[in-house]
């Protein structure tokens, strides 16, 4: 569905795909979403390629999942000791406002 036609004038445009696919149960299985752009001009006679992206599935389905994916066993240690750490500080935070 385009939202506006390229012209001379303003040749941008906006175009929206959608796809219904199947996907992998499991999360490291997830395939890349590799995009190009290309152009075409005076008809299709010249064909350029003005760029190339790819994006991870993972990163667009569940950011917990993609960050843990990425992380090693010692960072996810270290996410979970931050995690203890922070708990630890709200509950002596609560004890002393609750004494005052």
């Amino acid at each position: 569905e385009k939202s506006n036609t390229p012209s001379s004038r303003n040749p941008n445009f906006c175009q929206i795909l959608k796809f219904e696919v199947k996907l992998p149960n499991k999360d490291i299985f997830l395939p890349n979403l590799n995009l190009t752009i290309k152009d075409s001009l005076f008809g299709g006679l010249i064909k350029r390629k003005l760029g190339f992206a790819s994006i991870e599935v993972e990163d667009l389905i569940s950011e917990e999942a993609a960050e843990v994916f990425k992380l090693t066993p010692e960072q996810l240690e270290t996410k979970a000791i931050r995690a203890a750490a922070i708990e630890e500080l709200a509950a002596i935070k609560e004890q002393q406002e609750e004494k005052l």
